[in-house]
């Protein structure tokens, strides 16, 4: 979700440019279908699903039978279309969100039987102990191994349908001349755990729930094929955007990310998520610091403990999977330094440019 809400941000300079503006497929969560997603010349929305649902398609609610990623390649391929032939020097912002692989995942027809090969070895899958873990975690049973891989086999037979979609996009970009000149982002707004630590799910601090692909296309700016190991976060994307586009967000705009084109490394990243039983029953609120070599993690309103939070710290270095939690081992030497807390604290009130 917090992908999408970016692209609101980005979307005022946009207008404010001239741009062309196109939307295609999921905005935020449940938003209404009679209300037209605000800034967006072309628009086609709807709140999840595969086959048969009902989207807003430039004001008008209808049902369409078309499988929904097809769909929004679909659609967004007509609004490219459609600008070009309006005004091929006009620049153009579009924003293309399938709703792969969100559940149910239902795929395309012509990946029902796609198999896949199976995961190699991962940290904290089968982890037989998680008596140091937050309270969610110890009291859930594990997920069965078919469970998790039927889970799997049906997340990857729907996203075979939004590498097809990615690769029209491209294509059509290619095709009239517009791809180098594009800055293209392909990500996701969150991760998914597979069994690790006993879970399945989002909504969690652990690396497998928080680090997203976050790919980024640009020739002549970005060099292709390169790797950048910088800690970023889709709080990045809209400084990034105003600058690939020479605006200056000005004194008044407190955004807490940094623009990718410049040379900036932060040291840490602050992570939060808040307690939402509809979505994820018995995750409270956390808030966490994550570094290249560790995490500090604050669990709260948690019964039993000192000031009602349960407290994490992984030495990511040699625990990469995060299956020790220095803080529950007793031992004194393995202690974070003690002013963790306040520097997560100053962060969670921390706004604008400055913040980690």
């Amino acid at each position: 979700m917090g992908g999408r809400l970016l692209v609101v941000a980005i979307l005022a300079a946009a207008v404010a440019l001239g741009y062309f503006t196109a939307m295609a497929g999921k905005f935020p969560n449940r938003w209404p279908l009679d209300t037209p997603p605000p800034s967006f010349d072309r628009f086609a929305h709807a709140n999840g699903g595969y086959y048969d649902q009902v989207w807003d398609v430039d004001g008008r609610v209808r049902r369409v039978h078309t499988y929904s990623t097809t769909f929004v390649g679909d659609k967004g391929l007509e609004y490219l279309a459609g600008f070009e032939r309006a005004d091929d020097a006009r620049p153009w912002f579009a924003y293309l969100a399938p709703f792969a692989p969100h559940d149910p995942r239902v795929p395309e027809e012509r990946y029902a039987t796609a198999t896949f090969p199976a995961p190699g070895p991962a940290a904290a899958v089968g982890e037989p102990e998680i008596g140091d873990k937050p309270g969610y975690l110890r009291n859930r049973a594990a997920p069965t191994d078919a469970a998790v891989a039927a889970l799997r086999t049906g997340q990857l037979r729907t996203l075979l349908s939004v590498d097809d979609l990615v690769d029209r996009v491209l294509r059509h970009l290619d095709q009239t001349g517009e791809l180098d000149g594009t800055l293209v982002f392909v990500l996701s707004d969150n991760g998914y755990s597979w069994g690790e630590h006993r879970y399945v799910g989002k909504f969690v601090p652990y690396t497998e729930s928080t680090r997203i692909p976050f790919m980024v296309r640009w020739p002549g700016r970005l060099p292709a094929g390169a790797v950048d190991d910088r800690i970023v976060a889709t709080i990045d994307i809209k400084p990034t955007v105003l600058d690939a586009a020479g605006v200056d967000p000005g004194t008044g705009d407190t955004v807490d990310g940094r623009s990718l084109l410049d040379a900036h490394r932060r040291e840490r990243l602050l992570l939060e998520y808040w307690r939402d039983p509809a979505n994820a029953p018995g995750v409270r609120t956390w808030a966490s610091l994550r570094a290249a070599t560790w995490q500090y993690v604050e669990n709260y309103d948690q019964a039993g403990f000192p000031g009602r939070v349960f407290r994490e710290y992984y030495d990511l270095a040699r625990d990469p999977g995060m299956e020790r939690n220095l803080l529950a081992d007793a031992d004194p030497a393995n202690d974070p330094p003690a002013a963790l807390g306040a520097e997560l604290a100053a962060a969670r009130g921390c706004v604008g440019v400055s913040c980690p």
